[in-house]
């Protein structure tokens, strides 16, 4: 979980808007964070095409997603 909070506090300096991901077992302690976080909006997809369809979406309307 220590290393989970390093990532997330990364990620807020990077002024990260959202995080689209396509979950697994080894990023679940950071996925946990990221569900808990006000700032930091967690997508969930099914399929890494998805996942860069959404984050370009996401980019063309103005966030700064992950």
């Amino acid at each position: 979980m220590a290393q989970a909070q390093l990532v997330l506090g990364a990620l807020h300096r990077h002024v990260v808007t959202d995080v689209v991901s396509l979950p697994d077992n080894s990023s679940a302690a950071l996925l946990a964070r990221l569900r808990e976080s006000d700032d930091i909006r967690l997508l969930s997809v099914t399929r890494e095409g998805e996942a860069f369809a959404l984050a370009a979406g996401l980019w063309m309307g103005g966030r700064n997603p992950l």
